[in-house]
């Protein structure tokens, strides 16, 4: 087991190379509360959870009693950064992230964030199916918002765990917040799905991408029936003729064909 550690630690400062290392001068200190239902799995896995912390000289601790677990930094430890990643790990996994896959926050190019989706509504129906939606049939829409963004994506009580690259976590985090106010994922997945297809044209990756997106408007029902009135979907239309328009209330066969299109 010692053999490992070393082998890991010394991999570690490899990675420093040419640059003038020096101990901390300092120690920090975190204190992260975990759930209850999180107790059991947090105690048989804390050898691992332990071993993580070592390879990067960080001393983690629990107390059962108040249900909390105190991260501090050793002066031996030379990355001052690394407190804070340990802080994201260990949030992770009190969130219900499994360890293997909270363990990639140490790489410099992950970032995570919590989400409280309870805070968007106050009533405890209308958020059980915004989550609901939000989840999809099976598990079909996270899924998707997953292979979308290329995040890691945890629905779990009233958060939602999100990791993944700076840009694809801001994606991310846009849709889970719009769509628990009352609005469609779709309308967001869509979106994300035309970005990618111009960004990876040459001739459209420096024009103006305002008139391919959808985007989201206010609507009162004044205007609502005024766009029934106007829009007429069939599959001649052209989908430069919409403008700006808020394609997302009328989701229908036609408008994503147009869409496709693109």
């Amino acid at each position: 087991m010692n053999l490992i550690l070393s082998n890991a630690m010394n991999k570690f400062k490899k990675s420093f190379d040419g640059i003038n290392i020096t101990n901390l001068i300092e120690v920090s200190c975190f204190k992260i509360k975990f759930p209850k239902y999180q107790e059991n799995y947090i105690k048989e896995n804390w050898h691992i959870i332990n071993r993580i912390m070592k390879i990067r000289s960080i001393v983690v601790t629990i107390n059962v009693n108040l249900g909390l677990v105190e991260i501090m930094n050793s002066l031996k430890g030379f990355d001052p950064y690394s407190i804070i990643k340990a802080k994201d790990f260990i949030t992770l996994v009190c969130r219900g992230v499994p360890i293997f896959q909270a363990s990639k926050i140490f790489k410099d190019d992950i970032f995570c964030e919590i989400i409280k989706i309870s805070k968007f509504t106050s009533s405890r129906q209308s958020f059980l199916k915004k989550r609901k939606r939000l989840i999809g049939n099976n598990g079909v829409t996270v899924k998707t918002i997953e292979l979308l963004t290329k995040c890691y994506i945890l629905i779990q009580g009233n958060t939602v765990a999100c990791m993944g690259k700076f840009r694809d976590l801001k994606w991310c985090i846009n849709i889970i917040t719009k769509s628990m106010t009352n609005n469609h994922p779709i309308f967001y997945l869509k979106n994300i799905q035309i970005k990618k297809k111009l960004m990876n044209d040459e001739f459209f990756k420096t024009k103006n991408w305002d008139k391919y997106l959808l985007f989201e408007k206010k609507n009162t029902l004044f205007n609502l029936e005024s766009k029934k009135k106007e829009l007429k979907f069939n599959d001649s239309v052209n989908i430069e003729n919409f403008g700006n328009y808020n394609l997302f209330k009328f989701l229908d066969k036609n408008r994503l064909k147009l869409i496709d299109k693109i």
